[in-house]
């Protein structure tokens, strides 16, 4: 996300350093995945699977104000490459319509294109991009998307900054609860732009006190699979909770079943 295609999540248990409890379906593991906002093919997303990562965050909405014509296209051909799915938004807040007629058009365009989704994250970065005279108005917007995911009973996150926050809501602490935070954190771009892949860094700001996801890279080239540009991010899930995302994208692909974006909000809520 950000500016930039972003490439966000989910990476090998190998790779990861539990955290320990006493019981082994409750141990969490750090996790990585890959965010995206340019087209995709399969054979990419199943590099991407082989490199370790194993969900995609697909871009739905673009600041065209418009759906993105790659997200479903995208969002099919990682499901096919076995990569589990979530979906964000990059609002656009000028274009006049509301959070609410926004969300609508991004999920009925998925809808239209085969996907059911579940929960989906609004971009709310640039603030260049947001009004730098009137924070009640980037306030309203964003209360509207909340409010049209409660209506249509869907999970909902938000990806920002303390900094990207401060600036576009005034550091609008009404946010609460149902509302997850992927935070991004990094000192440049490229790979020596990295920062650790862990919430050690995380200072609570607005609503949160605790994120669930973190980005710690940005426009990192990956040379491996088609030398493609990746942002990195991690998360922490338990072996239960990968063990219920494995069953549902199985049995979803068993039933051959609509592909289902945004199952792994719902365990991320239940960390």
């Amino acid at each position: 996300m950000h500016k930039f295609v972003l490439v966000s999540f989910l990476l090998c248990a190998a790779a990861s350093t539990p955290i320990a409890t006493n019981d082994d379906s409750t141990k969490a593991t750090f996790a990585f995945a890959v965010d995206i906002s340019a087209a995709i093919s399969t054979a990419t997303f199943s590099c991407l699977k082989t490199a370790g990562y194993q969900t995609a965050f697909v871009r739905v909405y673009t600041k065209k104000g418009s759906p993105d014509p790659n997200g479903a296209t995208n969002l099919h051909n990682a499901n096919s490459a076995s990569l589990y799915t979530e979906v964000y938004i990059e609002p656009q807040p000028s274009s006049g319509k509301s959070g609410s007629q926004q969300l609508d058009e991004a999920l009925s365009f998925v809808s239209s294109g085969g996907i059911f989704v579940k929960s989906a994250w609004l971009q709310v970065t640039s603030p260049i991009d947001w009004s730098n005279n009137n924070v009640q108005a980037n306030i309203n917007l964003i209360q509207s998307f909340i409010d049209q995911a409660r209506v249509r009973n869907i999970g909902f996150g938000i990806y920002t900054s303390p900094y990207d926050w401060q600036q576009i809501t005034g550091g609008w602490a009404g946010v609460a609860g149902f509302v997850n935070l992927w935070y991004w954190h990094i000192t440049g771009y490229g790979k020596n732009g990295t920062t650790p892949a862990n919430f050690n860094d995380f200072v609570s700001f607005g609503a949160w006190n605790t994120p669930v996801v973190k980005q710690y890279g940005q426009q990192i080239h990956n040379s491996v699979c088609n030398g493609i540009i990746i942002n990195t991010d991690t998360y922490v899930l338990s072996l239960k909770a990968k063990k219920t995302l494995m069953e549902k994208h199985e049995l979803n692909a068993e039933k051959n079943e609509m592909p289902v974006a945004g199952n792994l909000m719902s365990l991320l809520q239940t960390e």
